[in-house]
């Protein structure tokens, strides 16, 4: 659902609509609750990895020079390239790295969020090397993402009053997000679809009730 949210988002605005902002206060909605006595269900650390390894299947076979287009939206705006959008969504998993261990990260000169940030497209191979130190530091806390950690709050960040765990989630649901975005993208650039949900045997499988 969430990836053709995305999906849809890529859209509006060639037919002459604003984008939508979307995962605002999600607390009031996906708080996270301390999973004791509810079962077993999908755990967090492998919905995080599923999540960001669909994102990454999402730019297979895109060259540079692609990946830095541009589409253009009905009002003579454009579109983030998909190297933006690459850097957004790392920016993401570095920011829940910074919020998991406490540690202040170091983000560089670019931002990729937030009203005003630069639209000038990234070179995809730098991307690709953000892309990869995000998820690389994203596996240096996720093994270690216990109920206890994941109910606890920090105060720093714009969602700061968020547990951590609902903040995990928020990341999740918006690199499925940006997935759909991207792979609209792709076909308008004259790449063929890929088809999502990929394969969750063996990768994302529901464990059932304890």
């Amino acid at each position: 659902t969430w990836f053709h949210c995305g999906e849809i988002n890529a859209v509006r605005p060639l037919l002459g609509h604003p984008e939508i902002a979307f995962l605002g206060n999600i607390t009031e909605h996906l708080e996270w609750r301390d999973p004791a006595g509810r079962g077993t269900t999908y755990r967090p650390d492998d919905l995080a990895r599923f999540a960001i390894s669909e994102f990454e299947r999402g730019l297979k076979g895109l060259t540079a020079e692609e990946a830095v287009a541009r589409v253009a939206k009905a009002d003579g705006t454009r579109m983030n390239s998909i190297t933006w959008t690459m850097g957004h969504v790392s920016t993401g998993w570095l920011f829940d790295y910074a919020l998991m261990t406490g540690e202040r990260f170091q983000f560089g000169e670019r931002v990729f969020f937030g009203p005003g940030a630069d639209p000038t497209p990234p070179i995809l191979e730098e991307m690709r090397v953000m892309f990869a130190q995000a998820k690389s530091l994203t596996e240096t806390w996720l093994p270690d993402a216990t109920d206890e950690l994941l109910s606890s709050k920090r105060d720093f960040g714009p969602q700061a009053a968020e547990k951590l765990g609902t903040q995990l989630m928020r990341a999740i649901l918006h690199t499925w997000f940006h997935t759909g975005e991207t792979n609209a993208m792709r076909q308008m650039l004259g790449h063929g679809e890929i088809q999502f949900v990929g394969r969750m045997r063996g990768r994302l499988e529901y464990g059932g009730a304890a």
